[in-house]
């Protein structure tokens, strides 16, 4: 899934989300298939797992002393692989705001990980380039992400290719679910509208 860590950040909403589509049936007359103790589960289960994922992107990373967050570490990976490109690109690649690229590019800058320098024939592209503390940063984020698809590889190894394809099918059906977020709070504030209480 894309831009997880962007996702995240919205976890009472998503929440709330996954209490609609889970017990929440697309026509109100009609019983969903599972048992509202199977919904349970699996809605216990995803929570637990959002939650763990949050956690680990709301704890900053010491590398050297210097504390960075996920956007931070995400941004200075982006700009580490793809030097040539400015703010706008970046944001773009991480499916941001330029705003908030120039947000959390002005802290790195504070905390001494990369460096804005104008660049282009006009000047009015600005590019970042990494400090010593920057290359250092990104070296981390590369050898987390090593051993984290390592992992992931020795889990996906012991499946077989129907069970891997299921995989790649559900958590596909769990990214459409998120994007379907908006439209379920909509129909749930409809809902609750004309409900009598």
């Amino acid at each position: 899934m894309k831009h997880i860590s962007k996702r995240l950040k919205c976890g009472k909403r998503l929440f709330t989300c996954w209490v609609l589509l889970l017990v929440m049936p697309e026509n109100p007359s009609t019983k969903p298939d599972r048992t509202s103790k199977d919904t349970g589960i699996l809605f216990d289960s995803v929570i637990k797992l959002l939650n763990k994922a949050a956690s680990i992107e709301k704890e900053p990373v010491d590398i050297g002393g210097v504390y960075l967050h996920a956007s931070e570490v995400h941004l200075i990976d982006i700009f580490g692989r793809f030097p040539d490109e400015g703010m706008s690109d970046a944001a773009k690649r991480l499916g941001i705001t330029k705003g908030a690229v120039s947000q959390t590019a002005l802290k790195l800058e504070k905390k001494g990980c990369i460096k804005r320098v104008k660049a282009g024939e006009d000047g009015k592209k600005i590019n970042a380039v990494l400090t010593e503390s920057g290359e250092k940063a990104c070296l981390w984020h590369k050898n987390y992400h090593d051993m984290m698809n390592k992992k992931i590889s020795e889990f996906a190894d012991k499946m077989d290719d129907e069970s891997f394809g299921n995989l790649i099918e559900t958590l596909s059906e769990f990214e459409n679910l998120f994007d379907s977020c908006l439209i379920m709070r909509k129909k749930s504030l409809a809902l609750t509208e004309n409900k009598k209480i």
